[in-house]
């Protein structure tokens, strides 16, 4: 992780709304993959065809991740603008 990335999630020493929200969905995505591969464990259902339909969701896992680390960087940014404006 780059220093523009670890400043871009703290505002004001607190993480931003943005970094919480990214960490509640991927917390629940691979949440409900493990849950779906305890259920077909449970049920005696094909643990390997659970997880290989699982596989086509990693890709928009993937990109909701980092829209959610760019707007992060866009809102640090944005409020380094504002901040300097408003001194100037």
């Amino acid at each position: 992780m780059t220093a523009s990335v670890t400043t871009s999630v703290i505002v004001s020493g607190r993480r931003s709304t943005t970094w919480r929200v990214s960490g509640t969905y991927m917390v629940l995505e691979l949440g409900g993959m493990v849950g779906a591969l305890r259920l077909a464990d449970r049920y005696h259902l094909g643990a390997a065809a659970t997880a290989t339909s699982l596989l086509p969701t990693m890709a928009p896992l993937f990109l909701s991740w980092v829209t959610f680390r760019v707007s992060a960087q866009r809102a640090a940014e944005q409020l380094l603008v504002e901040t300097a404006e408003q001194l100037a």
